[in-house]
């Protein structure tokens, strides 16, 4: 029988699945440890290292915007010099967002009170960065706390210094890349020894001790709304709702269920025809590759990433919000949406449920097409009552003292060791 050449299409995604557990040699280039060289810096001023994938402006959500903040309030309180390694690209768009930031290659000694570089420009045994004994490293996600996190033992070695490394802890990264070498990898990062933990919400945090994850020091904070966003929400309040539908949708990012929100939205224009025709549903968080066809004949408008503004601006229009997360962290699309007074889907995971957060908040116990598709139109029913007020926890608005206590326990840690 003459084999059927597959189309090319199918014919890549034929090779990409049998090929993707053979060894590819560049899998690991951005774990690849950072070489260390002593600095030739005879002053002993504190000097904070940031190891953080992106601090692009245009780009920076939620947790990005959550380790800059506590970088830039904890270089000011130890009045340090700062020194932030970036892992993606430093291009000349981010680079003119830092102005009074220098700028120089990763290997290159250069004293500077602020300084921005990054790993991209480097690879392998070339990566390397010069360290003294005042040095603080923190990291925000697993693997630029795995390519940096023997620095500790450089520094004992050379300066005979126990020092500590800042981990920034915001969901458990290990199920990014579920039972698997990459699991196991980033797995390994909550044993480094010496590890001054801050952790994003206490519902991660239960779930980590859950787990038997012990660190060295544990700090947790809750989310806060972002100022840019509170600022756009708070002006011209009185914005008339429209019958309209946001969701969190983000194709790459498995744990938003990105499928099951599009099978339960088809779920409930099936079910309920008439009612689905008054409403708009619309998908921000990433852009998608190819158009999305609902089961109505209309094709998903999606908004993909969007200014802090006018994301703002979305929500204080919209009437109700679906954000799945399948992690035990709570997430910021559910609770920017309940602040913005959306009645807002979101779920259960182990111990997690934000529904004490505000009673805008729908927390499904369990997720399946059917009663997520039920919940849209319960939302809806919702939504439209004039007189449901939102009792929504008030420290979520307050930033001026998210990090208070943390900051003092980073003095106590690093100024009086």
């Amino acid at each position: 029988m003459k084999k059927i050449p597959l189309h090319l299409g199918h014919r890549i995604e034929h090779r990409i699945k049998k090929n993707i557990y053979l060894y590819d040699p560049q899998k690991f280039d951005a774990l690849k440890k950072i070489n260390f060289y002593k600095s030739s810096d005879s002053s002993h001023k504190i000097r904070i290292n940031l190891l953080i994938n992106n601090i692009n402006k245009n780009q920076m959500y939620g947790g990005i915007k959550t380790a800059l903040d506590l970088f830039d309030q904890v270089v000011n309180e130890l009045n340090g010099d700062a020194r932030i390694i970036i892992q993606a690209p430093l291009t000349q768009e981010t680079i003119d967002q830092y102005a009074g930031w220098e700028v120089d290659e990763l290997e290159n000694e250069h004293p500077a009170h602020r300084l921005l570089t990054s790993l991209a420009w480097k690879n392998g045994e070339q990566r390397k960065i010069d360290v003294k004994a005042e040095d603080i490293f923190m990291t925000t996600y697993w693997s630029t706390h795995y390519c940096v996190a023997d620095v500790l033992n450089y520094q004992k070695e050379v300066f005979g210094v126990e020092n500590k490394i800042i981990y920034l802890i915001q969901d458990f990264e290990p199920s990014f890349s579920a039972w698997s070498d990459n699991y196991l990898l980033c797995e390994s990062t909550y044993h480094t020894p010496n590890t001054f933990a801050i952790i994003n919400s206490s519902e991660l945090a239960h779930y980590l001790h859950r787990l038997g994850y012990h660190f060295y020091h544990e700090s947790v904070f809750f989310p806060r709304l972002t100022p840019e966003i509170a600022q756009a929400l708070n002006q011209d309040k009185h914005v008339k709702k429209k019958k309209q539908i946001l969701f969190y949708g983000r194709p790459n990012f498995s744990r938003n269920c990105f499928p099951l929100i599009i099978e339960a939205i088809n779920h409930f224009q099936k079910e309920h025809r008439d009612l689905a025709k008054e409403w708009q549903f619309i998908s921000i968080g990433s852009s998608l590759k190819k158009k999305v066809r609902l089961y109505d004949g209309s094709l998903l408008e999606t908004k993909g990433k969007m200014p802090l503004a006018d994301y703002a601006n979305l929500l204080k229009e919209s009437s109700v919000g679906i954000s799945l997360m399948c992690s035990p962290h709570p997430s910021y699309p559910p609770l920017e949406m309940a602040a913005a007074n959306l009645i807002t889907i979101t779920n259960q995971f182990v111990d997690k449920d934000m529904r004490e957060f505000s009673n805008h908040i729908i927390s499904l116990d369990y997720v399946t097409i059917e009663n997520l598709s039920g919940t849209i139109y319960s939302a809806i029913s919702v939504s439209e009552e004039t007189d449901f007020k939102n009792n929504i926890n008030p420290a979520f608005f307050d930033n001026k003292n998210q990090f208070n206590e943390i900051l003092q326990e980073i003095k106590a840690e690093f100024l009086h060791r």
